[in-house]
């Protein structure tokens, strides 16, 4: 089956996808160069950022590639990263 994915879905899936990695990317160099200060005193704040954050990266990579694959499910997951 030809992949029929319009250019501006492929756009949308290359944002979601750079996004995406890039949010993983962004919090790892923060977290390993030691950039995130105070968190002992709001550890439970900072996990369910962290928590968020993560999980919002997961969908926009899952959406960015079930539209790249022509899924029907990839505008719902799009929709819930966004």
């Amino acid at each position: 089956m030809p992949n029929t994915t319009s250019p501006l879905l492929k756009t949308t899936a290359g944002f979601s996808l750079v996004v995406g990695i890039m949010n993983l990317a962004m919090w790892t160099f923060l977290l390993v160069s030691g950039q995130v200060t105070g968190v002992e005193e709001e550890l439970i704040s900072f996990l369910f950022h962290w928590v968020s954050e993560f999980l919002t990266a997961l969908l926009l990579i899952t959406a960015g590639i079930l539209i790249l694959k022509d899924r029907s499910s990839s505008r719902k997951f799009l929709y819930l990263a966004l």
